[in-house]
């Protein structure tokens, strides 16, 4: 794209004038008006996903029994829509051992703010509507007690410079059974673009 801008005048002088900062060319028979252009690319749109987990109440120490609330936030800063497989293995697999709360998971989704400087979201609160089903582009693929798994197909995307698409996803796990020591909790979301991993750090006291 090229964009220009003309300067238009009247009267006659001679050699070069210099107001406020601004050349003024000598005039130019052959030129109505004295212009300057500036070329510029407009790449087609993309996105750009991005994903936090984290534990929303700041809580970082549990024992054998308690419950702690996680929670995902996948983001859009792009333009374009993308789609990819979110994952959160909470068994022994991943080196701990935690088991889903059933029925805690719930869903919100929306436009919120988002720092441009930013490679990833923030622990962001939930949006007014809450629901325990997933919106029309998440499908969950797996939900047993230790493994959860979501598809994304086409999550809306965002044109404005300092705001994003939001999926936030709560739910609540029980820490079973473990050796004591630090923990980290990992959700993974893979795309045509990579694998982003969101961890979400605890200690299980002895």
């Amino acid at each position: 794209i090229i964009n220009c801008a003309n300067l238009n005048y009247s009267g006659t002088y001679d050699g070069w004038s210099n107001w406020c900062g601004i050349q003024l060319p000598p005039p130019n028979q052959n030129v109505s008006a004295p212009q300057s252009c500036v070329s510029f690319i407009v790449q087609e749109p993309k996105a750009i996903p991005g994903i936090r987990k984290c534990i929303p109440t700041g809580q970082q120490s549990f024992s054998v029994g308690d419950v702690i609330p996680f929670r995902i936030v996948v983001s859009n800063h792009g333009a374009a829509s993308f789609s990819g497989n979110l994952a959160d293995l909470l068994g022994t697999t991943s080196l701990q051992n935690l088991g889903l709360v059933a029925g805690s998971v719930q869903y919100s989704y929306g436009m919120g703010p988002y720092s441009p400087y930013s490679t990833t979201p923030g622990c962001i609160n939930s949006f007014s509507i809450i629901s325990t089903t997933p919106p029309s582009w998440v499908s969950v693929t797996q939900q047993t007690s230790q493994n959860l798994g979501w598809s994304i197909s086409n999550m809306p995307g965002n044109c404005e410079l300092a705001t994003a698409s939001y999926l936030v996803i709560d739910f609540k796990a029980t820490v079973l059974p473990q050796s004591f020591g630090n923990y980290i909790n990992t959700a993974k979301l893979v795309t045509s673009t990579g694998t982003l991993n969101g961890l979400a750090y605890y200690n299980v006291l002895r």
